[in-house]
């Protein structure tokens, strides 16, 4: 069963949702279960990030048109683009096997059921970090956290 629990003052876990209030009620006094807990995903620290990705892509020369298998393409250049670059550059990725025997380096998912609060919050910083050495020396830390946290209040 899987359900969600919130920590109360005196420091002890009671479920908040139906399913395990009534699980809970059911079980009696002194019976052990055993669980894994991981601490709910952010969805404002979700919007930051996103609002973070949107300064550092904007603020990012465009790429320039290159020549592909004999033909000239302009890169496709957006947002979910940036914050894959980004992944990667922090760190965030894994390696996909092909079957030429190549591999290719693919950015980790920051779906909320692929990646917990703990490892996106890493990534935030460590995007800032990578983002620093690509941007223009203008740019600053507290800079980008302040533009970030300005995008979220418009929107």
């Amino acid at each position: 069963m899987k359900g969600f629990f919130k920590k109360h003052i005196n420091g002890c876990l009671y479920p908040i949702d139906p399913d395990v209030i009534r699980f809970v009620q059911k079980l009696k006094a002194g019976t052990t279960v055993e669980g894994e807990f991981k601490r709910k995903r952010n969805i404002k620290m979700l919007r930051k990030y996103m609002a973070l990705i949107r300064t550092i892509h904007e603020a990012l020369p465009e790429p320039v048109e290159v020549e592909f298998r004999g033909k000239v393409i302009n890169p496709e250049w957006t947002e979910e683009s940036t914050r894959k670059w980004l992944a990667v550059r922090c760190g965030y990725y894994h390696v996909l096997g092909l079957p030429n025997g190549k591999v290719q380096i693919e950015a980790d998912s920051i779906s909320f059921a692929k990646m917990d609060e703990e490892t996106f919050e890493k990534l935030y910083n460590a995007t800032i970090d990578a983002a620093l050495k690509v941007l223009p020396k203008t740019w600053n830390e507290a800079e980008l956290r302040t533009v970030a946290e300005q995008i979220l209040e418009f929107a």
